[in-house]
């Protein structure tokens, strides 16, 4: 946490009364280099944050807040808490039960410090492996929880498919990924399922790397393909 952190995030809560929650840009810093790598806002997500968030925002899959540092008006936390059953996408859920109550607002000023190293949750090999299995379970509760945002969870969940037919075909797991294309058009996604299915042909390691390299090209892909 930055100087004065909590303080500006209070007083932007009280002239704003119609948010439950506001947030803010962090400073990307690389632990193992000492260096300072730049925004949140710029680094991590693929979609610059700015104004107010609302829950059909956090669904879209280009854009990333930092959990740490959201602060929510007491009375609108859920009574839940964090859902133990999700290892790794429990404040992607909370962020949802949160949002249904009301918009965020975005803080455009750096008041902390996210630090990237190499013991990161998210990072390692676990998260990697199981973040698929963690995601596809969160949905679910979402839609057991909020059935109207069905149309939300199912852009989001697309999106999910596509990164992990990507990270299948990196893998050298292209069996994997044309499976994974089918259960797409399974779902109804035909369009999508055949397009992810095609690529998971023409596809090859050397490919997803340029792709993943490319923002741009890689927000297209989980977004559009």
């Amino acid at each position: 946490m930055h100087f004065q952190k909590i303080e500006k995030q209070v007083k932007y809560l009280n002239q704003n009364y119609d948010l439950v929650v506001c947030a803010h840009d962090m400073d990307v810093f690389n632990t193992n280099s000492g260096e300072s790598l730049g925004k949140f806002n710029e680094i991590i997500s693929f979609k610059k944050v700015k104004g107010e968030i609302s829950i059909n925002s956090i669904f879209d899959p280009s854009l990333y807040l930092c959990p740490s540092s959201f602060l929510i008006r007491t009375e609108k936390i859920p009574e839940t808490g964090f859902d133990t059953r999700l290892k790794y996408l429990n404040d992607f859920l909370f962020s949802v039960d949160i949002l249904m109550k009301g918009n965020l607002g975005f803080i455009d000023e750096i008041l902390g410090t996210y630090r990237i190293h190499e013991n990161n949750v998210t990072s390692s090999q676990e998260a990697k492996t199981m973040g698929f299995e963690d995601a596809l379970i969160a949905f679910s509760i979402i839609l057991s929880k909020y059935p109207e945002l069905f149309s939300m969870v199912k852009k989001r969940k697309i999106a999910t498919y596509m990164d992990q037919i990507l990270k299948s075909v990196k893998d050298g797991k292209k069996e994997r990924a044309k499976i994974l294309s089918r259960v797409l058009i399974s779902e109804g996604s035909y369009i999508k399922g055949i397009s992810a299915f095609l690529l998971a042909n023409i596809l090859n390691k050397d490919r997803v790397d340029k792709i993943y390299e490319n923002r741009r090209l890689l927000k297209f892909f989980l977004k559009f393909v």
